[in-house]
């Protein structure tokens, strides 16, 4: 399960805007980003695929960054945030693919569903790149610190190259990585997973960021902003 208004910004954007130029670099109209973020928190969902309503797609946009930097803990945990920097420094490309693929499987289930959905969503834009001017070095110094933040703030400015690489290469090798994912237990299981990777997974699932396992209830919810409990199936 996803947040409707992941869901919605997404299935808008692979509509109307995979060929717009500089799509997620250029702001959107600031009264129209509003209107949507009213609506999304009085619980009326926009049709935003239709532009005789919602004109400008870069509000549409604007909405979906906006969503995403106010989650307090960010999509990609904070307690696996330092395994990815790790992993992105590996010298080879074939021990990064490795590292990545097994963090992304230790994510929780709704953190991993969210970032499958928007990877599959930016990687479909940066193969309209020719077009868009957007490929997957652009997006990713867009989404690198909505995506990724050091849990020490005061370490930010110096962390951003690295955030940026990850973004990168999560967006270009979205397949491989978001494929089949494995089980928790089966990823806790295997001798892949180095020793000194700290990260907290217990085999549960959660039901919002930054708030305590719920059993039996595998959704990303968010209270404020973007409306209540509003989530959509990733499937």
């Amino acid at each position: 399960m996803i947040p409707l208004v992941v869901g919605k910004c997404i299935e808008a954007m692979d509509m109307r805007g995979l060929e717009v130029e500089g799509i997620y670099r250029r702001s959107g109209m600031a009264a129209e980003s509003r209107k949507l973020v009213e609506a999304f928190n009085n619980d009326h969902p926009p049709d935003l695929t239709d532009p005789g309503i919602y004109q400008d797609v870069c509000s549409i946009t604007s909405v979906l960054k906006q969503y995403l930097r106010s989650l307090p803990e960010p999509l990609i945990p904070s307690s696996l945030y330092d395994n990815f920097m790790s992993a992105i420094d590996l010298p080879s490309h074939e021990a990064q693919l490795y590292k990545f693929r097994k963090l992304v499987d230790r994510m929780p289930e709704a953190h991993f569903q969210t970032m499958k959905a928007l990877m599959e969503h930016l990687n479909r834009v940066t193969q309209n790149s020719s077009i868009n001017l957007m490929n997957a070095k652009n997006l990713s110094v867009v989404f690198g610190p909505t995506l990724m933040r050091n849990p020490d703030p005061s370490q930010e400015m110096v962390d951003v190259t690295y955030q940026n690489l990850a973004i990168e290469f999560l967006i270009l090798h979205t397949d491989e990585l978001f494929a089949d994912r494995i089980t928790t237990t089966n990823v806790q299981d295997s001798q892949a997973i180095d020793d000194n990777d700290e990260a907290s997974d217990d085999g549960t699932e959660i039901s919002s960021f930054g708030e305590e396992p719920v059993a039996d209830s595998p959704t990303l919810e968010r209270s404020s902003p973007f409306g209540r409990s509003t989530v959509v199936d990733a499937s």
